[in-house]
C-alpha cells in the first residue's frame, strides 16, 4: 500500500512549461501600463501627501546594480539594460507604491525607526499572470524593501532584513533613478564596464536570475508548508469512521492534489520567468526539480496520515 499511495504522489505534479503561453513577452507592457494606470487613479489628488512623497513621488527606473561593492551603470551594457527595461517603481501621494518587475507588487511606504532616510515598502498585493490573464491577490508572502534616499533623483533599492532593520547582508542592490533625470551619484562612482567585458556582468545577471528562482522557491515551499497541516486534519476528519480502505485512498488523494495544486502554481511561476527572461530550460528544470523535490516530502505528512489509518 505504501508502494501505490507513493506512486500516485509522483504522479499529480506535471512539471513541464508547454502549459505557458509564448505570448507573455508580447503582452506584457500592454498589461503593465493597463494595471500600473488603474493603480495611479485609485490615489485621489486632492489627499494630503505622505510622508516622503516630496523626495520619493513620480516614477523611477532602474540606472545601476551594486554588485560585490562595485556600481555598474546598467546602460552601459545591453545585456542589463535588456534585463531592468520593465522594472520600475511609482510612489503616490496617499503612502502607496507600485514595483513592478516580472510580477507586479503593490503596497505602503513608512519612514523607517532605525535608519535615517529610508523607507520600508510593505506588499500588500500581487498581481501575476494566470492563464494568460494578469490576477491581483492579496499578497502571502514576507519579502518587503528598503529604501535608501541617495540624493534627490538617486535611490538605492534593496531587500529588508527585520531582525537587524537595514538592508540584508550580501544581498545585490539596485540603484533607481527618478525617470527624466540624471544620477550624480552614478556618473561619479560606476565602474567602468563595456559590452566587451562580461565577466562582471554575467556574474551579476547569474545572481540575478538564482535569486529570482529561488524567491519563487521559498515562496511556493513556504506556501505547502503552511497549507499541509490544514490537509492533514481535513484527510482525518473526513476519514473518522471510514474502513473501506479504498475511499480512504481517494480522500487521501484529494488532499494531496491540493498540495499539488501549489506546487504546479510555482512551477508554472518559473516556467514564465523562463520565458520572459529568456532563460534556458535547464536553468528551469533546476529550479521546478528542487520545488517538486519539496512537494514530495511535504506530501508525506499526508500520506502518513492515510497509512495511520489503515496500518494496524
Amino acid at each position: 500500500m505504501r508502494k501505490i499511495v507513493s506512486v500516485v504522489l509522483l504522479l499529480i505534479v506535471f512539471l513541464s512549461a508547454c502549459s505557458v503561453s509564448e505570448s507573455i513577452d508580447s503582452e506584457k507592457e500592454t498589461q503593465l501600463a493597463e494595471i500600473k494606470n488603474e493603480q495611479t487613479n485609485q490615489n485621489v489628488q486632492n489627499q494630503p501627501n505622505a510622508d516622503g512623497y516630496d523626495i520619493l513621488g513620480g516614477s523611477w527606473e532602474v540606472g545601476a546594480v551594486c554588485y560585490d561593492g562595485k556600481v555598474v551603470d546598467v546602460h552601459d551594457n545591453d545585456a542589463l539594460a535588456s534585463l531592468y527595461d520593465n522594472t520600475f517603481l511609482e510612489f503616490y501621494r496617499g503612502g502607496t507604491f507600485t514595483y513592478i518587475n516580472l510580477w507586479i507588487y503593490g503596497g505602503d511606504y513608512t519612514r523607517s525607526k532605525k535608519q535615517e532616510d529610508s523607507f520600508i515598502l510593505t506588499r500588500n498585493t500581487e498581481t501575476t499572470m494566470v492563464n494568460g490573464e494578469w490576477k491581483t491577490e492579496s499578497y502571502s508572502g514576507n519579502t518587503k524593501h528598503i529604501i535608501q534616499i541617495i540624493d534627490r533623483n538617486t535611490i538605492e533599492f534593496s531587500e529588508y532584513d527585520p531582525i537587524i532593520g537595514a538592508k540584508k547582508v550580501d544581498e545585490s542592490t539596485l540603484i533607481f533613478v527618478k525617470r527624466g533625470k540624471d544620477s550624480d551619484f552614478i556618473g561619479e562612482n560606476k565602474e567602468a564596464i563595456s559590452n566587451d567585458t562580461p565577466r562582471e556582468t554575467e556574474a551579476y545577471m547569474d545572481n540575478a536570475v538564482q535569486s529570482s528562482y529561488a524567491s519563487i522557491l521559498n515562496t511556493y515551499v513556504q506556501k505547502m508548508e503552511r497549507a499541509v497541516s490544514n490537509l492533514v486534519s481535513a484527510y482525518r476528519s473526513e476519514a473518522a469512521g471510514v474502513s473501506d480502505i479504498e475511499h480512504l485512498a481517494q480522500i487521501c488523494n484529494s488532499k494531496v492534489e491540493e498540495l499539488a495544486t501549489i506546487c504546479n502554481e510555482g512551477v508554472e511561476k518559473m516556467a514564465e520567468l523562463m520565458y520572459a527572461r529568456g532563460d534556458s530550460y535547464n536553468v528551469y528544470e533546476k529550479w521546478s526539480v528542487k520545488l517538486f523535490e519539496r512537494y514530495t516530502e511535504i506530501a508525506l505528512e499526508i500520506q502518513n496520515a492515510y497509512l495511520d489509518s489503515v496500518v494496524p
